[in-house]
Formats: structure tokens, C-alpha cells, sequence
């Protein structure tokens, strides 16, 4: 657990805020303990270890953190993970099992995965059917056969994967799985993008890429269609009411009253919940576009940095490098998908079927006034006197903007202790200008 938001209540440490919720009835770790010194943290998890096979739930380790709670603010948190906790992974649960074969799933980007259809075996406590192979670099880099011994775990006691093949329990009736030269759902070419593990089919019309991306399009996290689940974008799309997320906004009632599955108020409601999602936010519907590697989270930092849809049409990829944590691979495939012709007339068609979009998250930024950093593009990097998400926050709060890496477009480098080597030395070969805190800090004024 986590302290959020309270009121009429503190706590000054991790230890006082677990009573409290043993108090209160919340459920809380079996064993929880106050050490001093690494070998009473090294001594406590061997203990926890030694229980794991006694308790009720699966476990796959034990975290380590900070009591003190001024200690961990003043400790501060990195970009994925704090300062002041870590967790300490006990060895996976494994078995041993036979491939009886290898399929393969196409997702909603087209991406083709390999996929063993594993001899049932328990693992921890639960039937393990089948697993993920990843990627054919992956069956090649394990030689990985169908047929094949192998040993199995469950990835933090949850994702099975194969660990490794038992080559000496070989019969010499293995069979290899190579990738495909077409899709196996529709047929069209696959391909390998440079610099990509996974291959791709190349039909804009292939069943599984359109019936994922509107499933994807629907979810809550995106555009949010109540009562358009699994079954109901299957059968629309049987009877050729819709082969594209965009065909949603063209349907009648009366076509689906002809349907099974459908009466009239359930008629009426998926229509109603239709014409709700037109009402959206640039984030939700961002996400909901399915653009390769833009989960909730970069759609969110995307909404920040652009006030309209419009903004990001033939948005280069340096610019999205501008926008915190957005790596070069993610702002070639934004770029991408906004320099398409084809995209674009998408996001047009949907503008006339009566889609309107709000902006919120951009809203919120603009309302700031003007501060003496305005305009300006910072990349931290280092151990500084505060955290790195209070500096952000400070940056933010003037008029700037913090990148995750360095372009042209950065204007300053802040650099802590032992900053990052690859950062300060694109930030020289770029001319970027390279500060320290108290340089900072000057820039700041008043």
C-alpha cells in the first residue's frame, strides 16, 4: 500500500500506516517487519521465503522499504520505480513439458506472435496449457522445436514462458516452426521492419488487425462503447455492418434489430452509447487510434503538448522527442501514423460523422501564466539536490518543458551528480548547453 489523498489522519512512517490498516480492517501483509541493517532485511526474506508455500496466495517475492516517510520523499522516486523501495524476486516456479505444437496470433498492429501449445502441466498451483514464444529470434536464439522438452515457468508466478529446451530428451522428430512469409489469417505479405524483432502482416483489411483495433477503439480506456463487447463487434462484422471503427458511427438502429442478440432497448442502448463516445478527449482518443506503442500514458503526454489533432498532422519525429519519456521509437511511429495520407482522412471522415474532441489535459497546462523558463526545453539527468519529479514539476510550473533525451530542439542540460554519459555527450555533438543546478537555479530569478 500506498498513502494517497487523506484527511484528519498522518503517518510519519510505512510501519504506523500498516497498523492503521490492520485497524481498519484492510488486509495486510502475514509477515511485516521493522529492521535495521541488511542482514535483518537478507534474514526476513529467507523467512518469507521458507513461509511462501504456506500461504493462501501466490507470491513471487518480497519488497524491501524505506520506513521513514520524510525519508523517502527526501530519497525521491526515478522515472519507473522509487528511490526507497525495491523488490526482491524469489525463483520462479517451473515444470517440465512437451510442445505438441506452435501456433501463431495476430494482434491489432498486425504484429505475428508465436505461440507453444504446451502438454497440460501444473506450476504452481495452475494448469499451464500454453506460452508465448515472443518472437522468432527468440525459438531461434533457444532453437526452440516443436515436439520439443522443455522447461517451463511462470514469469513473476503469473506469464508462462519456455525457459529452455531439453535437447538431450530429443528423438530426432522435431520439426523447426519458421516465421511466415503471409499472414495466416488473411493471406497478405508479412514483413520484418529494420530494427524490429516482430513481424508484421501487411493487410490494411486483414479480420484480426480490424476486429482488435475495434475492440481496442470500444474499451473503456479509449472511446468507452458500453455494450460493444467481443461477441457484438464479431457479428456486425459477420454481416458486413462494419469492417472499420469508423463504419460504428454509420450504423442505424433498424439494421440491428435484424440481428440476433439484439432487441429493442438493447438496440437503442448500443446506438445511445455510440453517439456518446463522439463527445471525447484528445487522450482517450489518441489511445484509442491503436498507434503502435502509444499506450494510455503517452496519449496522455501527447494531449499535454498539443492542444488540437490538428497540431500533431505531419508531426515530425523531433518534435515528439521534445516530450518527456518519449523515446526515439515511439516518436517515429506518432510521426508516422500523422504523415499518412490514408490516416489522416480517417481522422477527417470521423470529424464529419459529428466526433468532437476536448482537450482538458492541454487546457490545464495553458492556464499557467508565463514564467521565466517559458518556451524552453530541459533534459535532466544526474543526482540532484531535490528529486528529479520536483524539478520537472518546477520546470513545468515556469513555462518549460522536460524531454526524456536530447534533439536539437533541446535548450539546456541540466546536469547533477554523475549524470549520463550518452546524454552529455549527444548534448556536445548537438552545441546543447550543458548547466549545473546553481546555473539553474540563477535562471529561475526571483
Amino acid at each position: 500500500y500506498g498513502v494517497g489523498a487523506r484527511k484528519g489522519i498522518d503517518f510519519k512512517t510505512q510501519a504506523e500506516f500498516v497498523a492503521w490498516l490492520k485497524k481498519a480492517h484492510f488486509p495486510v501483509p502475514e509477515i511485516f517487519n521493522v529492521v535495521m541493517g541488511i542482514d535483518q532485511v537478507i534474514e526476513s526474506i529467507k523467512r518469507i521465503e521458507e513461509k511462501r508455500p504456506e500461504f493462501f496466495f501466490e507470491t513471487d517475492g518480497a519488497v524491501i522499504k524505506v520506513n521513514d516517510f520524510a525519508l523517502q520523499k527526501e530519497l525521491g522516486i526515478k522515472t519507473r520505480e522509487p528511490r526507497w523501495a525495491i523488490a526482491y524476486k524469489f525463483p520462479a516456479h517451473q515444470g517440465t513439458t512437451t510442445i505438441e505444437d506452435i501456433i501463431v496470433s495476430v494482434g491489432r498492429t498486425g504484429a505475428i506472435t508465436p505461440i507453444a501449445m504446451l502438454k497440460p502441466v501444473r506450476i504452481g498451483g495452475v494448469t499451464v496449457s500454453r506460452s508465448t514464444l515472443h518472437n522468432w529470434d527468440e525459438i531461434e536464439r533457444k532453437d526452440i522445436r516443436i515436439g520439443d522438452a522443455v522447461v517451463v515457468e511462470r514469469a513473476g508466478d503469473v506469464i508462462p514462458h519456455v525457459v529452455t529446451v531439453i535437447k538431450e530428451k530429443r528423438t530426432g522428430q522435431e520439426r523447426k516452426f519458421p516465421p511466415p512469409d503471409r499472414c495466416p489469417v488473411c493471406g497478405s505479405h508479412v514483413v520484418r521492419g529494420e530494427g524490429e524483432v516482430a513481424y508484421r502482416c501487411l493487410g490494411l483489411n486483414c479480420e484480426a488487425q480490424v476486429l482488435e483495433r475495434i475492440y481496442h477503439y470500444a474499451s473503456r480506456g479509449a472511446m468507452d462503447i458500453e455494450g460493444l463487447g467481443g461477441k457484438s463487434v464479431e457479428l456486425l462484422y459477420d454481416q458486413g455492418l462494419i469492417k472499420h471503427f469508423v463504419d460504428l458511427y454509420k450504423l442505424k438502429k433498424e439494421q440491428l434489430l435484424d440481428l440476433p442478440r439484439f432487441a429493442e432497448k438493447s438496440a437503442q442502448n448500443l446506438i445511445d452509447a455510440i453517439e456518446k463516445s463522439k463527445t471525447t478527449t484528445l487522450s482517450r482518443f489518441l489511445y484509442a487510434l491503436g498507434i503502435v506503442h502509444v499506450g494510455e500514458y503517452a496519449a496522455k503526454q501527447l494531449a499535454r503538448n498539443f492542444e488540437k489533432i490538428e497540431d500533431l498532422y505531419q508531426v515530425q519525429p523531433e518534435r515528439i522527442m521534445e516530450i518527456k519519456q518519449m523515446g526515439e521509437k515511439l516518436a517515429e511511429s506518432i510521426s508516422g501514423f500523422f504523415n499518412e495520407k490514408e490516416n489522416l482522412h480517417t481522422l477527417e471522415t470521423l470529424k464529419k460523422l459529428g466526433l468532437k474532441i476536448s482537450n482538458p489535459d492541454y487546457e490545464e497546462g495553458s492556464r499557467k501564466e508565463k514564467g521565466p523558463l517559458d518556451g524552453l526545453t530541459f533534459v535532466i539527468t544526474g543526482t540532484l539536490s531535490k528529486s528529479r519529479e520536483e524539478f520537472e514539476a518546477l520546470i513545468e510550473q515556469f513555462g518549460g518543458r522536460v524531454a526524456g533525451s536530447v534533439s536539437k530542439k533541446t535548450s539546456y542540460v541540466l546536469a547533477g551528480a554523475d549524470p549520463g554519459a550518452k546524454k552529455i555527450e549527444k548534448a556536445k555533438s548537438l552545441e546543447v548547453k550543458i548547466i549545473t543546478e546553481d546555473e539553474f537555479v540563477k535562471m529561475m530569478g526571483e
